[in-house]
């Protein structure tokens, strides 16, 4: 039986035998070298005592703790034993600095700043152990490795679990590890656990017990087997679980043939989101003498991965396909437990078996066959990965075909121009830096999108728009499918582009949402793209199936459909109501705006060859309406009462205003943007935009009168 007569106190430096009596004391195991050989005790010493400068030297020991999840398990089970269980738990804290228990209890009576700052830095994290013997570790939380982290391109999922240290405030940044009791909860009821801990649609404080995630995915329809004990949940169960908690299950087959390539690409693009994946499988034994024993099914959580740059091959070079380690969580060993991602085959029974190594302190342990991942996604998610790399590879066979033909015109330039030749040439340059890039594609949010943009410093443009406000003010979607490709050369790596899709939409909806550029030669081969499309040259190319059509239709759509409103927000800038107070004269005596008769509309890029109209003794005021035409008008201001330019659109958006007047030393007509209500926005730090708006205005709206910038 277990024993609670320990000081409620305890601090001692780390050792491994203070953790196996500890534990054999408050769990009522009598053999000791039982608790010694503990699988999970192993890791955890091993885990503690060689982390990459922050190795434990401290224990500090709760000896009494109520620890909630186990408070409900225990009603559901333990309460109802014949024999009487301890309803509380101890827990165990881990620091990387030595202390002494005289120094903790003065720091703590004092409430020392510098003591509990020191504690704060030094936290590694906590062990609780629940009073029952066998499988007594209720809950892990430690402190990530800082290598796992520092590999570029890698990624694990963390979370600020708070800690309540006899009223001292700490904070240890991970995912908590659950190992299974056998009772309330099997392997996959602790993957799901770790799951839902880890999901950033779920907070710690309302993270559900073990036995209620048991319940929940098997009291949907009578199973016809006992809750509790419980004897392990199906994948079915485990998505029925998630539903229960309000996300959206995703269950996908999966195979270690073909270097785990589709494995890596969903770990990849749902965990770079903060997504935890569950992996199930045969898990394998590798005996003493280099055989391989079947152990079972098993489930396990995948919370991060690591990277090293490879050769992608040629096709769509996918950054997931250099994921080389994956760190998952499982119940059988500890935290993070590493996978490396290079396929094994074996032999059993005349059948050749592929899987992954699973290695523990540097020596593989267990083979791994996977069979299937399982992940819940938020409920407006409903375009899978798998679409969008269909759409990702249809884009790139159409870039492929258009330089087959670039290739094809400049090796036999019969009826092109040599100009057209060379911008082709130019164009197909661009084309194949993407063709040649890596794919990182990847389901994030629209506010991560944005706030990567604020401190991103390469930024180009947004679907043509210089100013990063284009897309910062962009009303988007919250979840995006963002498809990001690098370039690498002989002096590192750069973005090039990302294509961003719109995750909640129907497959058949409107999903591209617009490209970001990062560069010139990025831009470039974008508006030859548009130039393609526009000009129907695409939809004449030799890919006739329903599906593929269906796949690129969501690009022509965007630059078919949308290249009016894209162009003219690349050309004049967005909508905007009038940016000012209305001025007297401005509006009648029933507040509507002054109808003009005098006010003069010119099509956008119409051939104005007669500008007669015009009086050069006359100071005009115009505006760009929301069709890009320009409305004229005369700047009227008699006795106090103005007509500005609202009137000349009766008060409706516009894009820019300014003036326009002749200049007689100079012989021509000048335009400036001066108007608080249509350019007034476009303040000093906008001046290389303001700059590009006048220049277009003047280049197409005043087609055909000698006008210059003022």
């Amino acid at each position: 039986m277990a024993s609670s007569n320990l000081s409620p106190l305890s601090v001692v430096p780390f050792g491994r035998d203070y953790l196996i009596d500890f534990i054999r004391h408050k769990t009522g195991w009598t053999q000791r070298d039982e608790v010694a050989n503990k699988a999970q005790l192993i890791y955890l010493c091993n885990y503690l005592s060689q982390g990459d400068g922050e190795k434990c030297q401290t224990i500090v020991a709760e000896d009494e703790y109520v620890d909630r999840h186990y408070l409900e398990d225990y009603s559901e089970y333990y309460a109802r034993c014949f024999p009487s269980h301890p309803r509380k738990c101890s827990r165990l804290h881990f620091f990387s600095v030595l202390i002494e228990e005289h120094e903790f209890v003065s720091g703590l009576i004092g409430n020392d700043e510098v003591f509990k700052k020191r504690l704060a830095d030094s936290y590694i994290g906590f062990a609780v152990i629940r009073p029952i013997p066998h499988t007594f570790f209720a809950k892990i939380c430690l402190k990530p490795y800082g290598a796992f982290a520092q590999r570029p391109k890698s990624k694990i999922l963390q979370k600020d679990i708070p800690v309540s240290l006899f009223g001292i405030s700490l904070t240890v940044k991970t995912i908590p590890f659950l190992e299974q009791d056998k009772v309330v909860s099997a392997c996959a009821t602790s993957a799901l656990w770790t799951a839902l801990s880890a999901s950033a649609e779920m907070s710690y404080a309302s993270l559900p017990s073990p036995s209620a995630i048991t319940k929940s995915a098997s009291n949907a329809y009578y199973e016809g087997t006992r809750t509790f004990p419980t004897v392990g949940l199906t994948p079915r169960q485990a998505a029925r679980s998630l539903k229960y908690y309000g996300m959206e299950p995703v269950i996908l087959g999966c195979k270690a043939a073909g270097e785990c390539a589709v494995l890596k690409e969903h770990i990849h693009s749902y965990i770079s989101n903060g997504t935890p994946v569950m992996m199930g499988g045969d898990v394998y034994e590798v005996t003493k003498d280099g055989t391989h024993r079947l152990l079972g099914k098993h489930l396990v959580c995948v919370l991060g991965y690591s990277t090293k740059a490879a050769n992608n091959g040629v096709g769509l070079k996918l950054l997931s396909h250099e994921i080389d380690k994956i760190y998952v969580h499982d119940d059988r060993y500890g935290p993070f437990v590493k996978i490396k991602m290079a396929v094994e085959t074996f032999d059993i029974g005349g059948k050749e078996i592929m899987g992954l190594s699973l290695s523990i302190d540097g020596k593989r342990k267990d083979i791994f066959v996977p069979e299937v991942t399982i992940v819940g996604l938020h409920h407006k998610v409903r375009i899978p990965y798998s679409y969008i790399w269909k759409i990702c590879t249809t884009f790139l066979a159409y870039l492929q075909l258009t330089m087959r033909n670039i290739l094809q015109l400049n090796a036999d330039p019969k009826t092109a121009s040599q100009a057209d030749l060379a911008y082709d040439f130019q164009a197909g340059q661009c084309i194949q830096i993407l063709i040649d890039g890596v794919w990182d594609i990847s389901l994030t949010t629209s506010v991560a999108i944005k706030q990567n943009l604020l401190n991103e410093g390469t930024f180009c443009t947004f679907n043509g728009m210089i100013n990063k406000t284009s897309l910062l003010l962009q009303n988007m979607p919250k979840h995006v499918w963002r498809c990001r490709v690098f370039v690498r050369g002989e002096t590192g790596e750069s973005l090039f582009t990302d294509l961003l899709f719109d995750a909640t939409e129907v497959p058949q909806g409107q999903l591209l949402i617009g490209y970001i550029s990062y560069s010139i030669a990025s831009q470039t081969m974008w508006d030859y793209v548009e130039m393609l499309i526009s000009n129907r040259v695409w939809q004449q190319y030799p890919l006739r199936d329903e599906d593929i059509k269906q796949l690129i239709g969501c690009i022509i759509k965007f630059f078919g459909e949308k290249k009016e409103e894209i162009y003219l927000n690349t050309q004049y800038g967005p909508l905007g109501l009038p940016r000012r107070m209305l001025k007297p004269g401005e509006t009648d005596r029933s507040d509507n705006i002054q109808l003009r008769q005098d006010t003069t509309t010119v099509r956008r890029g119409s051939a104005q060859s007669n500008w007669q109209f015009l009086q050069k003794d006359i100071r005009y005021i115009w505006v760009i309406d929301e069709f890009g035409n320009i409305v004229l008008g005369e700047d009227v201001c008699h006795d106090g009462e103005y007509q500005g330019h609202p009137t000349l659109i009766d008060g409706k958006p516009g894009r820019v205003g300014g003036e326009l007047f002749y200049v007689e030393e100079a012989a021509r007509w000048k335009a400036n943007l001066k108007s608080r209500a249509y350019s007034g926005h476009l303040g000093s730090s906008r001046a290389i935009e303001a700059k590009g708006y006048l220049s277009n205005v003047i280049a197409v709206n005043f087609k055909g009168l000698l006008v210059q910038a003022a």
